[in-house]
């Protein structure tokens, strides 16, 4: 691969990471006068609309085929299970606080990796798997100004690990363009059939605020496949973290919201632990491959 490949990998994964922020930030807008379910369904539905037309293509209608239907079902019906906890947290916490409880996700996927996949983890891994959960307490700050809204985007975080523990042990064979299908799709299916009991009939500006969150929801999923498919996972991993300062910017602008000291050293310390989590399995990749 060459080093030019790598960095508009790069550059597409940072859009990406900034798409997905802004996503949150028109979900936490509009939750403000909207129900929380409604939301999740504009989210999921518009997404698909926006890019059906596009797997209506001739040449992209093999995509909506998948090989295994019921592991796409499955996949996507517990990543719209994580969207909808995590937003369920986000209508109540800061941006920046969500995001940093999110970073927690390498550690919990470390964990269940060795509970279902039986992978070994060495002592260092576990080490940084404890100071990272350490970071998690520091936000959640229990018996100072913890709230039970900073549950949910751990919860979700762990709905999130176990979907990717899903995703490797179901091997369907599946193009990623069938998942990007799928994803939305299900959603949009699963979020209409709760939508109607919670519905409240947007203003005009409250329908525009809602596509234009579907699609930079979509956009974000579009940018995300493509800068893995010009760069290595273990190259972009990092600039994942990047989602922090947008998180932390779209908070401010929109939202008057900065985190506190606690929410900063807290987030310090996931990331930290990620980077070493990150660092580790690549040096352990690399020696794997050369034995």
């Amino acid at each position: 691969m060459t080093g030019r490949a790598d960095h508009s990998g790069i550059v597409l994964y940072f859009a990406a990471v900034m798409l997905f922020q802004s996503t949150n930030v028109f979900a936490k807008y509009l939750m403000l006068d909207y129900p929380i379910l409604q939301v999740v369904w504009a989210r999921f539905l518009f997404n698909f609309l926006v890019f059906l037309p596009v797997f209506l293509l001739p040449a992209y209608r093999h995509f909506m085929r998948p090989v295994v239907l019921r592991h796409q079902l499955a996949r996507s019906g517990l990543l719209y299970a994580t969207n909808m906890v995590f937003l369920a947290g986000l209508s109540i916490l800061p941006l920046a606080t969500a995001a940093s409880i999110m970073f927690v996700g390498p550690m919990i996927l470390v964990t269940l990796s060795a509970i279902f996949l039986a992978e070994r983890i060495g002592p260092r891994r576990w080490l940084a798997v404890v100071i990272g959960f350490a970071g998690v307490i520091v936000i959640l700050r229990p018996g100072l100004s913890f709230t039970w809204a900073s549950l949910l985007p751990l919860l979700a975080a762990t709905m999130y690990s176990i979907y990717q523990i899903v995703t490797r042990r179901m091997s369907a064979g599946d193009p990623t363009l069938t998942t990007f299908y799928f994803t939305p799709a299900v959603g949009a299916v699963c979020s209409s059939i709760v939508a109607i009991f919670f519905w409240k009939w947007p203003t005009p500006t409250g329908w525009l605020l809602m596509i234009a969150m579907g699609f930079f929801a979509g956009a974000g999923q579009y940018f995300l496949i493509k800068a893995f498919e010009r760069s290595q996972a273990s190259l972009l991993a990092p600039f994942g973290y990047s989602s922090l300062i947008w998180a932390t910017f779209f908070g401010f602008i929109v939202f008057g919201d900065l985190p506190d000291e606690l929410t900063i050293a807290g987030a310090a310390i996931v990331i930290a632990a990620g980077l070493y989590i990150w660092h580790r399995e690549r040096t352990l990749g690399r020696q794997s491959s050369l034995s």
